[in-house]
């Protein structure tokens, strides 16, 4: 969940993922006996599994759109960079060496940002419709 709500940060400043939800700000409670006892988080049922995950993943979903054109033009322009920056300095032993941790990192870069950009709404898909087809068996 933290993780959630550190990718849901967006630039105005407010948790995009504690708006969505409706529970920004949290006051934690003062004492022991104040506290509410909480609901079993454990889902009940494999049916209610697979909606928390479509929830969480869609939260994710909305909480990263609005950047991924942004982190693709940076990557574009950052590995343009790079790549001049290679044909520049070529002769330099250090910078074909640096080539075999700059290639696996760029790769792990790029997988990450498809991943989300077209894994993510393909997966939530997929989700959806194992819960259309388990509601309606």
């Amino acid at each position: 969940m933290k993780l959630l709500t550190f990718f849901a940060f967006n630039t105005s400043g407010k948790f995009l993922l504690d708006k969505l939800r409706g529970t920004f700000p949290f006051k934690p409670p003062v004492s022991g006996r104040n506290f509410k006892t909480m609901e079993n988080q454990t889902p009940s049922t494999p049916n209610e599994a697979l909606q928390q995950k479509l929830e969480r993943l869609q939260l994710m979903h909305v909480a990263m759109q609005p950047s991924l054109r942004g982190r693709w033009i940076r990557l574009a322009i950052r590995e343009t960079l790079t790549v001049a920056l290679y044909i520049i300095f070529w002769k330099h032993e250090w910078v074909r060496l640096s080539l075999y941790v700059v290639a696996p990192l760029v790769l792990l870069n790029l997988g990450m940002l498809s991943a989300l950009t077209w894994g993510l709404p393909r997966k939530i898909e997929k989700l959806k419709a194992k819960l259309e087809e388990e509601k309606s068996a």
